[in-house]
């Protein structure tokens, strides 16, 4: 990669030196090589020994904003990878992971750092890239080049920076988000698939753990009826722990709204998928485009925790052995052990038993042997395996106007 940073940042006129962490270049040419440092366009002296590129700013005059910039190169040892994926296409990818921004960023690598990013990219004009932030301009260069400028507005640590250069299975310039800033628990969108119009629907763990409330239900019910109607197939993307508790929420009427998601859903006409993400726990997986609503096909990432309820569903499962964890609790305290020894004990067996839970009940193979999914999808081969399916149900549906009666 060749890189050119530009920081902005405020100096104490006490400092005399600048630190940034940066990988050097080892014996075997991977790690970066600095080539140049400027400070306010100036050129400046510098080192980049050990892992550290040191800045001399004694003789230097500070203003209220000054710009450090470093252009530098090499192959970066980890943190962005780099290589084919299994489709052999060639991407890369940042692993954001605290230490590892260094590899090929010069930063302060650091998660007490925070700060805003811009990232302008330039790539073969074949490759998709994605970032944090907002997209801001997305042009065609000479050369079968193209610039792709990513503004990230929110102070935040330099392991969340994310980049990603491939050829997509949606391409984000076809991206439209529909209602994207009522409940964002809940992200309704329209994209391609294979040339497709596709309609995508995705719980957003990021916000209320994803669940589905009485606002998430009616933005999804009229996505899902929107696409019913005008013959748009439907991928859900499934990371659902459940329906949203509380007497607040039953107040705001989530029987029935959840209700309405529920209808339409199981009046679905058209092509639909789901691929399980994450969690898909109780009633909310039964709802979200099972098999026992009409799905199609219902694929599942290796990640996936498919069961009628989370860890806490131990207990229920496991009564005997968790009966005989707090009895033996109790009978440490009687015997008179330390409560915090005790407890101790007591969460160790506890753990045992939870990962017992999610080894025997609480996975995606448990859930293949029931044949509550169709196969399980592993990471990287999503892409091509919704395709498929999508070209198949296609080939099979004949796209048609609405009629008979419909719920509301």
């Amino acid at each position: 990669i060749y890189g050119v940073a530009n920081i902005k940042l405020n100096i104490k006129p006490s400092e005399k030196n600048v630190r940034l962490d940066l990988i050097s270049q080892n014996n075997t040419g991977n790690g970066m090589a600095v080539k140049k440092v400027l400070f306010n366009g100036n050129e400046i002296s510098y080192s980049h020994l050990n892992d550290e590129i040191n800045i001399n700013t004694e003789n230097v005059k500070y203003s209220s904003s000054d710009v450090i910039t470093i252009k530098y190169s090499g192959i970066p040892i980890t943190g962005l990878i780099i290589g084919p994926n299994m489709h052999r296409d060639r991407t890369f990818f940042s692993d954001n992971w605290p230490n590892k921004a260094r590899n090929w960023l010069p930063l302060v690598d650091h998660p007490y750092d925070k700060s805003t990013s811009e990232f302008i990219i330039i790539a073969p004009n074949h490759y998709q890239v994605i970032s944090n932030g907002l997209l801001v301009e997305e042009s065609n260069l000479d050369n079968n080049l193209k610039k792709t400028h990513w503004r990230q507005s929110v102070p935040i640590s330099c392991s969340l920076y994310a980049i990603g250069v491939a050829e997509f299975a949606v391409d984000y310039v076809d991206y439209f988000e529909f209602q994207e800033v009522r409940a964002k628990q809940l992200t309704t969108a329209f994209g391609r698939m294979g040339g497709n119009v596709v309609g995508f629907i995705a719980n957003n763990s990021a916000f209320a753990s994803g669940n589905i409330d009485t606002e998430s239900s009616r933005k999804g019910a009229k996505f899902i009826r929107f696409c019913n109607l005008y013959n748009i197939p439907v991928i859900f993307l499934e990371d659902v722990s459940g329906y949203a508790p509380g007497s607040e929420q039953e107040r705001a009427g989530v029987v029935q709204a959840g209700r309405e998601l529920l209808d339409a859903i199981v009046d679905l006409r058209v092509p639909r998928l789901t691929l399980i993400v994450r969690n898909a726990f109780g009633g909310a997986y039964c709802a979200w485009n099972s098999y026992h609503v009409g799905g199609d096909f219902v694929f599942a990432l290796p990640s996936a925790r498919i069961a009628v309820m989370g860890p806490a569903g131990r207990q229920y499962v496991y009564k005997d052995e968790f009966r005989e964890i707090l009895k033996n609790f109790q009978q440490s305290l009687d015997s008179g052990v330390d409560e915090h020894e005790a407890a101790i004990v007591r969460d160790k067996a506890m753990a045992k038993l939870t990962l017992r839970y999610e080894r025997e009940l609480l996975n995606p193979e448990e859930a293949l042997r029931l044949g509550s999914v169709s196969s399980i999808v592993m990471p990287g081969h999503s892409r091509k395996v919704l395709g498929n399916a999508l070209c198949y149900l296609l080939r099979h549906y004949q796209p048609s106007a609405m009629g008979g009666p419909q719920r509301e």
